[in-house]
């Protein structure tokens, strides 16, 4: 087996694991409660479902607890900015994807 292999088995994981996180395991109400404007109180529960769900992806992926941590607070913040209309969807999955290459990096 080449010594890429292993590499592109932790992304492409990862990446499957984000696309699973922003789909199936986005129900309406993390959708909706995720972001300030439209739950000025609820936005921190739904955000922080949101990146806990990304984190234990990245965790169960890579082994590491830490990178999980690293992506639940990344991911949160990212995604925060997105809801601010700081950026739109595709720096917003630009920025999600460059952590999954990071986190593949830092991993090996």
């Amino acid at each position: 087996m080449q010594s890429w292999v292993p590499v592109l088995q932790m992304l492409m994981g990862l990446l499957l694991g984000h696309a699973v996180a922003d789909t199936i395991l986005q129900p309406k109400w993390i959708k909706f409660h995720k972001h300030r404007s439209d739950a000025p109180s609820l936005w921190p529960i739904g955000l922080g479902a949101h990146g806990l769900i990304h984190g234990t992806f990245v965790a169960a992926i890579t082994g590491s607890i830490v990178l999980g941590l690293a992506e639940m607070i990344v991911h949160a913040i990212t995604d925060f900015g997105k809801g601010e209309r700081w950026y739109g969807t595709y720096p917003d999955q630009a920025i999600h994807v460059a952590c999954k290459v990071i986190w593949v990096l830092l991993a090996l």
